[in-house]
Parts: structure tokens; C-alpha cells; sequence
């Protein structure tokens, strides 16, 4: 067990370090390896793909995860389970020359339809690359607009993202301005 946590999970500096580091190595011959491991008292659950990471905080501390040596940044009301699964779908950000080349690989780019006379004037997204990129992205998007009360005292109703609900209102209005 300690040869699968610590060789192809990569966790390092374990007893020093405040963050959870990994490394993940997966070997060919497996699919997946899926684990616990007990992290500063706190039980974390582990699964290793081929192509992605997820991590499962079971404990109520808060976990600092770096995989990669990128330390995930927190963005309001999205946990680590959709930061991780971003940051291990893009892995190395640098084979990325610009936004565009990123943009492209979630398969978030606009379509173009057009012949030698016409152009579509609604263009859906691509979709070519990677699905799991997109499905993480699409759930940070709702749970950072969806609503929460601030108390249960009171009726008022908060974004939990302002900025993120305030751009999406925005954009909504300008595709449905019968609204």
C-alpha cells in the first residue's frame, strides 16, 4: 500500500508540508487506483485515472491540495473537487501557447457555419475537446451563479458568485431581451 501512495500517487513531503502534494505516475498496465489515506487527520480519498486526478475531502478541515506543484486557487463557492478536476483535464498549462489553444482544447470555441454566400448567425460550441474540461467548467459556471439565502433568517437572496451572476444576467438579456 505504501508503494502505490507514495510511487504512483506521488505524495510528498508529507509530514513538513501543510499542502497535500502529488505527483500522480500511473502505470500502463492499470485504469485506475482508488484509495485512502489519512491527511493531517482527516480522511481523503483518492482516485487515479490514465488522464485525470480526483480528490474527495471526507473530514471537515480544509484541505490544501497541489498536484503538479500548481497549488489550486480558491474561487468563490467552487470546491476542490472541480478545481482538481480542471487543473488535472489541462495538466502542463504552458504546452498552451495562448488562451485560444486553451479554449479550443475544452472545445468551448464557436463553430463557424458559412458557404460562399452565407454565415450562420448562431453558432453552438465546438464540443471536440475534451468533455470532462467541459463538464467541470459548465459545473463551476453553476454553482458559482446559482443562489443561496444569506441567513435563514431573512428573505434576501444573494448570488454566490456576484460578479460571475451579475455577467451571466447580463448576457441572458441580450439573448432573450422579450425578458
Amino acid at each position: 500500500m505504501q508503494a502505490i501512495v507514495l510511487g504512483f500517487a506521488g505524495i510528498r513531503n508529507a509530514v513538513q508540508s501543510p499542502t497535500l502534494e502529488l505527483h500522480p505516475k500511473m502505470p500502463a498496465f492499470a485504469e485506475e487506483i482508488s484509495f485512502s489515506i489519512i491527511w493531517k487527520g482527516s480522511p481523503v480519498g483518492i482516485l487515479l485515472k490514465q488522464n485525470s486526478v480526483s480528490v474527495q475531502n471526507k473530514g471537515n478541515l480544509q484541505l490544501s491540495l497541489s498536484i503538479f506543484d500548481q497549488i489550486l486557487q480558491s474561487i468563490p463557492r467552487i470546491g476542490e473537487k472541480i478545481e482538481a478536476m480542471i487543473i488535472s483535464e489541462i495538466g502542463e498549462i504552458d504546452r498552451f501557447n495562448d488562451a485560444k489553444k486553451l479554449v479550443a482544447f475544452a472545445g468551448v470555441d464557436p463553430s463557424v457555419y458559412s458557404s460562399s454566400k452565407f454565415t450562420a448567425s448562431i453558432n453552438r460550441i465546438t464540443k471536440r475537446g475534451s468533455f470532462r474540461l467541459r463538464h467541470a467548467l459548465y459545473m463551476a459556471v453553476q454553482s458559482g451563479i446559482w443562489d443561496a439565502r444569506k441567513k435563514k433568517t431573512t428573505d434576501e437572496i444573494i448570488p454566490r458568485n456576484k460578479e460571475l451572476r451579475e455577467f451571466y444576467e447580463k448576457n441572458e438579456k441580450k439573448e432573450n431581451p422579450s425578458e
